[in-house]
């Protein structure tokens, strides 16, 4: 909605999330995930706490381990532990960011650890399938601090998906839509990871060119002559759009708070 907003008055806005679910790594999940916010992190905190202390470790001859984590393990940390605390001054938020900076670390490791003894990348739909499914359930663990009010909830949650609590999967359709009506609550959630994994975003369903691996060189963020649309306005467009315009209006009467004011 902002971008489109945006191109409206003449600003080309940047992409800000760009189907990070989609993700095969934890690598590409921060890459498509709040790219504002992990450009600005990366360019200007990241970057140069890696360059110092890379610098620092030749100029005092460190050995490996030492050099590891002073080049990759405390910039990461550091970086991810603001991450954490921009989103909401919380010990949830902090941990939030800090299972991510772990998560990193640990890519950083396997993807050196190919590199040493030459493994290469099987790039079939069953690793690809494997490697998404992973990484998100990764994502997901991590989100149970982001979404919790405090850290007893979010250990709470964590015993019960590990069979450590008394939450039973049976449980889930005691509350909200499933509670009142299971057969739909299934059905929207079907729907969902539908869209979610499978459908195109709507920047690879306006936009030609872009480039859904990294989002290096989406066309939205170049020059406006350089943007190039292949959506078309047609009859079936024209009725999609008024469906959602209409069920838009309908809902208006709903109290639904700004989502930032809960953080």
């Amino acid at each position: 909605m902002a971008l489109g907003i945006g191109l409206m008055f003449g600003f080309i806005l940047p992409v800000n999330f760009y189907s990070p679910f989609k993700a095969k790594n934890i690598s590409e999940f921060w890459i498509c995930w709040h790219v504002t916010l992990s450009n600005l992190v990366r360019n200007y905190l990241y970057f140069p706490l890696s360059i110092y202390f890379t610098r620092k470790s030749v100029q005092e001859n460190y050995n490996i381990y030492r050099n590891f984590l002073q080049s990759l393990i405390i910039p990461t940390i550091i970086s991810f532990f603001l991450i954490g605390l921009w989103h909401g001054a919380g010990w949830n938020f902090v941990i939030f960011g800090i299972i991510n900076g772990i998560y990193i670390i640990i890519y950083n490791l396997w993807v050196a650890f190919k590199k040493k003894y030459k493994i290469k990348d099987n790039t079939n739909l069953i690793n690809n399938l494997m490697s998404q499914g992973l990484t998100f359930i990764s994502i997901v663990v991590a989100l149970i601090f982001f979404r919790s009010t405090n850290l007893d909830n979010s250990y709470h949650y964590l015993k019960s998906i590990f069979g450590l609590g008394k939450f039973d999967l049976i449980d889930i359709f005691q509350v909200g839509i499933f509670a009142a009506q299971p057969y739909n609550g299934i059905f929207l959630l079907l729907i969902s990871s539908f869209i979610v994994f499978l459908f195109p975003n709507t920047q690879e369903s306006v936009f030609s060119q872009v480039k859904s691996e990294v989002n290096k060189d989406n066309v939205i963020i170049k020059r406006k002559s350089f943007i190039s649309l292949k959506w078309k306005p047609n009859i079936a467009w024209g009725l999609i759009i008024s469906s959602m315009f209409l069920t838009s209006v309908i809902f208006l009467n709903r109290k639904s708070e700004f989502i930032y004011f809960q953080f």
